[in-house]
């Protein structure tokens, strides 16, 4: 299973790197993104990769958008996600 939202993470970071403003909207818009996105962070914090990526924040700019206050982390956690993965590349 670990696997498989690893997987979706990258898929994600792809789209991230295509089109950003889509992809927020489409978390701010679509509970089941932001579900599959609370489900990479659990994966990534479970593994320890989430531990390991370092250098940025997006709180700030997470707290400013049109999302419940409780997607306001999971946002912020998955854009240092997909941080993490595209400067990897």
């Amino acid at each position: 299973m670990n696997e498989g939202f690893i997987n979706i993470s990258l898929v994600y970071a792809s789209e991230y790197s295509k089109n950003g403003k889509n992809f927020v909207t489409c978390f701010i818009k679509y509970k089941s993104i932001r579900l599959v996105c609370e489900a990479i962070v659990a994966t990534y914090k479970s593994t320890g990769a989430f531990q390991e990526i370092t250098g940025k924040d997006f709180t700030g700019w997470a707290n400013k958008q049109p999302v419940d206050d409780k997607w306001k982390r999971v946002l912020s956690e998955m854009m240092l996600i997909i941080w993490g993965i595209t400067i990897v590349k």
